[in-house]
């Protein structure tokens, strides 16, 4: 039972009871567990997002989801199932999300549903969380590296302007958790699907894998994270 766990979690959840949020956390779990997986695959989250079928036993009802999206944890979109052409709503954590469940679970000395504390993926731990990682990512435009310390983490051998784009603002800021607008396209259509083809496209192909690019849910920003 969580309800043992409520007055350590309460700070976290809008006002009543166990009764009545033990439907958002186990959709938060349920959530969490497709954002763990869509790191370990390095592709964005929105390629394993889930089903609103999916949330039938946490018992999450529409204005759970209107919450969870008002609050920009949640995004949704629609994705065409390619069986009968018939668009489906499918949802998954945005960034602000991430951070939002794991301030919820790490405060539950024990377990949230289903999910154990000890066993929430590390990679999802929120940008510059582990103490002592001073080191900063490096983008060499003229030789076209991406370097952590003396360790080449990725190398663009082709024209990739949008992704570029993206390393030269993280450089020229001085590598900050968030850039918005990297790309300068914010009033363009089309800039929240080039966005997030290029941070598919930035976290391809890392040999060794450090760096965890993301979109942050507004559709206009892209974050980092060391993933080791």
């Amino acid at each position: 039972m969580i309800d043992k766990h409520f007055a350590a979690i309460a700070d976290y959840l809008p006002a009543g009871g166990m009764e009545v949020w033990e439907p958002l956390i186990k959709s938060l779990s349920i959530l969490w567990r497709a954002s763990a997986y869509a790191v370990d695959l390095q592709v964005d989250a929105s390629e394993l997002s889930v089903t609103r079928e999916e949330f039938d036993e946490a018992e999450l009802c529409r204005f759970d989801f209107a919450w969870l999206i008002a609050r920009e944890y949640v995004e949704r979109h629609e994705v065409v199932c390619p069986e009968d052409g018939r668009a489906e709503e499918r949802y998954f954590l945005t960034q602000a999300g991430v951070h939002y469940a794991h301030k919820l679970f790490d405060s539950i000395a024990g377990s949230v549903g289903d999910v154990a504390q000890e066993s929430l993926p590390r990679e999802l731990t929120p940008p510059g969380s582990r103490a002592g990682n001073s080191v900063k990512p490096l983008w060499d435009a003229a030789r076209r590296q991406l370097c952590v310390g003396e360790t080449v983490v990725k190398r663009l051998t082709r024209v990739a302007k949008h992704q570029e784009r993206i390393l030269c603002e993280f450089q020229e800021l001085g590598w900050p958790v968030r850039v918005v607008d990297p790309l300068g396209l914010a009033d363009e259509s089309g800039t929240k699907k080039r966005i997030r083809m290029a941070v598919y496209k930035l976290n391809r192909s890392q040999d060794p894998r450090l760096i965890l690019f993301e979109c942050d849910g507004t559709g206009r920003g892209v974050q980092w994270r060391f993933l080791q």
